[in-house]
């Protein structure tokens, strides 16, 4: 090999190094709790969902789940129910989604509590009498909705624009009033 290609390729093999290493070292962490309650940086995957929860559990945070983990999951991950949570005002079958913030209430908070009262309308569950107490949404907006809920799910707010008669101007007006 003359002394120009082995140059070359030595040239060629600190880039890759460098690239590994970036990429690498770029990856983006979250902070999660080890066996000894310390923190400890670990990498971020894709593929990972994280959700935080709060309220009538042990322990409280942001875990790390796949996606369609159901929430009985991540309660058992808390070390299950304190003995004073109202565990009729949950769904343990629902799915976690990423980024959320659960709530388990405890018996003794009542709907005015602002704190654990959501009083958004959830899309994928409301009656017709409910959607029409949206902004803009009357009675043949609100069978709408109802139409496509019974072939598709509301994966997320915004997932109400795909139908029919709903544009980004209605969205923008009900999106602070609705959940999926």
């Amino acid at each position: 090999m003359s002394k120009s290609t082995l140059s070359v390729l030595s040239i060629l093999g600190i880039i890759l190094l460098a690239f590994v290493m970036v990429q690498h070292f770029n990856q983006p962490t979250v902070s999660t709790l080890d066996q000894n309650h310390g923190m400890q940086e670990t990498p971020k995957q894709d593929d990972d969902i994280y959700v935080d929860i709060d309220g009538a559990i042990h322990n409280p945070g942001v875990y790390k789940f796949k996606p369609g983990t159901r929430l009985y999951r991540l309660i058992e991950q808390t070390g299950g129910f304190k003995a004073d949570a109202d565990q009729t005002r949950i769904n343990l079958a629902r799915t976690l989604k990423d980024g959320e913030h659960i709530i388990i209430p405890y018996l003794y908070d009542d709907c005015g509590d602002d704190y654990n009262h959501d009083t958004r309308i959830d899309i994928n569950h409301a009656s017709k009498d409910e959607l029409t107490t949206l902004p803009n949404i009357g009675p043949a907006t609100a069978d709408a909705i109802i139409a496509y809920r019974e072939n598709d799910v509301f994966e997320n707010p915004e997932d109400i624009m795909k139908v029919s008669g709903i544009g980004e101007a209605t969205f923008r007006e009900i999106e602070a009033l609705i959940k999926v």
